[in-house]
């Protein structure tokens, strides 16, 4: 049976971190998805982003990769009392989880980061959520920052993520 498309895109996010872990770092930016029409139009809908072109797409970057790998994967969870670490597994369903979010949060544009900033959230069995942070441009490139699991509740989340952006 020949693999899909959301898989082989899993298989390569997988590879991909697993070269970040040995420090085999390329700093280009790689697109994982292609936006539906649907999904630009609810980014749209809440939040101030504006696509100029009619395709949008979501993009990965080792750098973020490296940052994910060494504050919140594995034994490398840098905040395990708000936390569980990150494994394979969440890492290779990045795609699922931005594809079919639990709940999608704009958190506004973010004049640090010049750019319009959204967290995907995913409920894991474990009553833990899955976050995921993506910047948004005007080049019509959504770009993956972070990810991380919290035990917080989602109200708790999105007041210190604001916190978070507003003090840095």
């Amino acid at each position: 049976m020949k693999p899909s498309l959301k898989n082989k895109v899993k298989d390569f996010i997988l590879s991909l971190f697993y070269e970040v872990k040995q420090n085999k770092i390329n700093a280009k930016d790689y697109l994982i998805a292609e936006l539906t029409p649907e999904a630009m139009k609810i980014l749209q809908s809440i939040s101030e982003i504006q696509f100029r072109y009619e395709v949008a797409y979501v993009s990965i970057n080792p750098s973020e990769l490296k940052h994910i790998f060494d504050r919140h994967y594995n034994e490398n969870e840098k905040a395990t009392h708000q936390g569980t670490p990150l494994t394979d597994t969440e890492i290779a369903n990045i795609v699922d989880i931005l594809d079919k979010p639990d709940k999608l949060i704009s958190l506004g544009y973010v004049k640090k980061h010049q750019a319009e900033t959204y967290l995907f959230l995913k409920k894991n069995k474990d009553n833990t959520t899955v976050i995921i942070e993506i910047f948004g441009s005007k080049n019509n490139k959504l770009r993956l920052k972070t990810m991380y699991n919290s035990i917080k509740t989602e109200e708790k989340i999105i007041e210190d993520e604001l916190k978070s952006l507003l003090n840095t």
